[in-house]
């Protein structure tokens, strides 16, 4: 996002793009459950690498899917899609910033990491996409 607090509009345009015209058709709301489900198990409060690789795996594969389905649909339906193209984006950040903290910070505890690392990770994450829409993560300390 730029700093004026306004959303890129590419980044935008790359949630609505529209695939080929054979996009598979897929249950919006069934999908949504499952991220949910996924990210409260592993990816909520208590968490652990080995959570965080396979909740992170599942998600991909919802985003995917997401992204591949059709839009040849009711204006209720393609909402639905479009909603669970966003969520799953930020499932996908979530666990990736969990990944890269190897501490256990406010209430999110790490099995592996189990105490608060203020020397390491006093700080904020932060991440931007670059032009292929892949993840650039950084580290601001304050």
């Amino acid at each position: 996002s730029h700093g004026t607090g306004q959303i890129d509009p590419d980044i935008i345009r790359r949630f609505l793009e529209q695939p080929s015209k054979d996009g598979i058709k897929i249950d919006p709301e069934k999908l949504t459950r499952q991220l949910q489900e996924v990210m409260w198990k592993d990816g909520g409060i208590l968490r652990n690498q080995q959570g965080l690789d396979k909740t992170l795996d599942t998600v991909k594969d919802i985003q995917h899917q997401a992204a591949e389905s059709s839009l040849d649909a009711s204006p209720d339906e393609v909402q639905r899609v479009l909603e669970l193209r966003f969520a799953a984006a930020t499932a996908e950040l979530v666990l990736e910033a969990a990944q890269k903290r190897d501490e256990s910070r406010g209430v999110h505890f790490s099995e592996d990491f189990p105490d608060q690392d203020d020397e390491n990770w006093k700080g904020a994450l932060q991440v931007q996409l670059d032009s292929q829409g892949e993840h650039i993560w950084k580290f601001q300390a304050i």
